[in-house]
């Protein structure tokens, strides 16, 4: 492993206003109580952005994914290929399923832009995100090197201290540790602008939907399960 520091990252959460909104609408919910309650999903979300973040093993500004393919690609351009085809299987599978509704189209690619926050776009990209993510976790049966970096980064995680929340106007903020290495990086750089036109969407959607695993959100979508449609 190579040598690694600790980075603190402070920002808004995903959907901040959103889920700032929905506590102060709720009874018997407040942030110490959701947060408290969304610590079971912490450790996913912090070996994600530890990922995504500090140890990606082919991009500086990476996605969450790439660990996935570790022993799968020999370069960041196989990696990137790779990438970019989840994110449009991804964004099929929900076109596909709501084939007739261009309007909820549009809706998908605002929410996971951030334009928007919609529930049920919400929802399904969770949902969808959810079921990539045990797609690809098929491949550590065959994939030695992937699994063991997926072992570390998980041991990373639970090194870290839980993410801090507090209520900064009408929003929630967050603060939170990940590791990262040390060395000064000579990763490659991901300029979305140089993607093809057709494989823009599908980079916006691999990049963007690890926001649909934050823990606040997860907790949202466990608390909200039987009422988001």
């Amino acid at each position: 492993m190579s040598e690694l520091h600790i980075i603190s990252v402070e920002k808004n959460t995903p959907f901040g206003d959103y889920l700032y909104s929905w506590l102060h609408l709720s009874v018997n919910r407040n942030l110490a109580t959701v947060s408290q309650l969304s610590g079971q999903f912490e450790r996913p979300y912090l070996a994600w952005e530890i990922v995504r973040k500090g140890r990606n093993p082919y991009f500086e500004n990476g996605t969450g994914f790439e660990g996935y393919f570790i022993g799968q690609c020999s370069s960041a351009d196989e990696a990137l290929h790779k990438l970019i085809a989840v994110g449009e299987e991804m964004r099929q599978n929900l076109f596909r399923l709501y084939h007739f509704d261009l309007s909820f189209h549009s809706k998908l690619m605002r929410t996971i832009m951030g334009e928007s926050a919609d529930p049920r776009a919400i929802f399904e990209w969770a949902t969808e995100f959810g079921a990539e993510l045990a797609r690809l976790r098929c491949n550590y049966l065959r994939n030695q090197e992937a699994d063991k970096f997926r072992t570390e980064t998980y041991r990373l995680s639970y090194a870290l201290p839980p993410i801090n929340y507090h209520e900064d106007k009408d929003t929630i903020r967050q603060q939170y540790a990940i590791y990262r290495d040390s060395k000064p990086s000579t990763k490659e750089i991901i300029n979305p602008k140089l993607l093809k036109p057709a494989e823009q969407d599908a980079w916006v959607v691999v990049q963007s939907i690890g926001k649909f695993g934050h823990p606040l959100l997860r907790e949202f979508l466990h608390f909200n399960s039987n009422g988001v449609h």
